[in-house]
């Protein structure tokens, strides 16, 4: 618990988890309302934010896990070299 409280152990990791699933579960809702709402090529750009919507959502959510382990691979030389 102390290493949260003093910032040493990071939770943003397991948020952005969540926050992908929840992005993945709004992409599905929009994709599939704009896809049944009736309008003139709906069905395609539905069809558009369920494919690349989700695929991007998940490059970006990537991206920010990717810059956390870049911190605490850092995090790590920088402890064997102090010491």
């Amino acid at each position: 618990m102390n290493e949260y409280l003093t910032f040493k152990k990071m939770i943003t990791p397991v948020v952005i988890q969540v926050v992908f699933w929840l992005g993945v579960i709004g992409f599905l809702i929009g994709g599939v309302g704009t896809m049944f709402a009736g309008q003139a090529g709906g069905f395609l750009k539905g069809l558009v934010v369920l494919v690349f919507g989700i695929l991007l959502w998940r490059i970006w959510c990537e991206l920010v896990i990717v810059f956390f382990t870049m911190n605490d691979s850092l995090k790590q030389i920088r402890d064997k070299t102090v010491s």
